[in-house]
C-alpha cells in the first residue's frame, strides 16, 4: 500500500568482478546509483562476488532496480559475466501493529522485522526467532496457543528490539531526504560510498589506497 515502506531489489551472482579486495565489503550510495537505497558487493571466491541492489520503492516508478544495476555494473564491471539472477522485495516498515493471533506467531520479513534503513532482516529474524521458539516450546508444555499465551513473543521482542524498530523507522523518513551532490562535491568522489573488511576491520593497505583515491 505505501511504496516507501518497501524496497525493490535485484541480485546477480558474477564472475570475472575485478574486486578491490576479495576480504572486503562494499556499498554505495547516491540517488544516481541507487535511489533511496544502495548497491552492495559481497565477495564469495576468487573473482566471484554478489552484487545487487536496493531502492526505494516510490523511486522505482519510471526505473526498477535492474535498470539502475545494470548501468552500475557496466559501468564498473564491464568484463563480468552474470551466472544468477535474484528478484525481491524487502519491507522497511517498522513493523505490523500484530504478529501475534491464536495458533500463529509471525517472525522476519512477515514480521516486517527488518531494519528499515539498511533493509538488512538477518540479526532481527534470528533475535525474533529464538524468542518465538522459547515461546512456542513454552506452550507445547502447557498446549495453550491462544494469543494471549503467544502474547509473551510480542512482548519480549519489543522489549529485546522492537521499540528500536519505531525509533529507526522515524530516522528513515529523515534521511530519504537527505541529497548526495554536496557529499559528492566536497569529497571529490563519483559515488557516495562505504566500505569495510568482512571480519578484521581495514583488511589491506591496497583497500586504503584505493578508497583515498578522489577518483573512485
Amino acid at each position: 500500500k505505501k511504496p516507501l515502506e518497501i524496497c525493490s531489489c535485484a541480485e546477480y551472482e558474477m564472475t570475472n568482478v575485478e574486486l578491490l579486495d576479495k576480504n572486503m565489503m562494499e556499498f554505495y550510495f547516491g540517488n544516481e546509483v541507487a535511489p533511496g537505497g544502495y548497491v552492495w558487493v559481497f565477495p564469495k571466491s576468487g573473482n566471484t562476488a554478489n552484487v545487487g541492489i536496493g531502492i526505494s520503492g516510490d523511486l522505482a516508478k519510471e526505473h526498477g532496480p535492474k535498470y539502475y544495476l545494470d548501468k552500475f555494473i557496466a559501468e564498473k564491471y564491464p568484463r563480468a559475466t552474470i551466472t544468477y539472477t535474484v528478484y525481491g522485495g524487502v519491507p522497511t516498515a517498522w513493523g505490523l501493529e500484530e504478529i501475534v493471533r491464536d495458533n500463529i506467531m509471525l517472525v522476519g520479513d512477515a514480521a516486517r522485522q527488518v531494519n528499515p534503513i539498511s533493509g538488512g532482516g538477518i540479526v532481527q529474524g534470528m533475535i525474533a526467532g529464538e524468542i518465538c521458539g522459547k515461546v512456542a516450546a513454552e506452550a507445547v508444555k502447557k498446549q495453550k496457543f491462544d494469543m494471549k499465551t503467544l502474547k509473551a513473543y510480542r512482548k519480549k521482542w519489543d522489549k529485546r528490539l522492537g521499540k528500536n524498530q519505531k525509533v529507526i523507522h522515524a530516522m528513515k523518513n529523515k534521511f530519504m531526504k537527505l541529497g548526495d551532490p554536496e557529499f559528492k562535491k566536497t569529497y571529490k568522489t563519483r559515488y557516495c560510498y562505504y566500505a569495510g573488511a568482512m571480519a578484521n576491520g581495514i583488511a589491506s593497505e591496497e583497500m586504503v589506497i584505493a578508497l583515498g583515491k578522489p577518483v573512485f
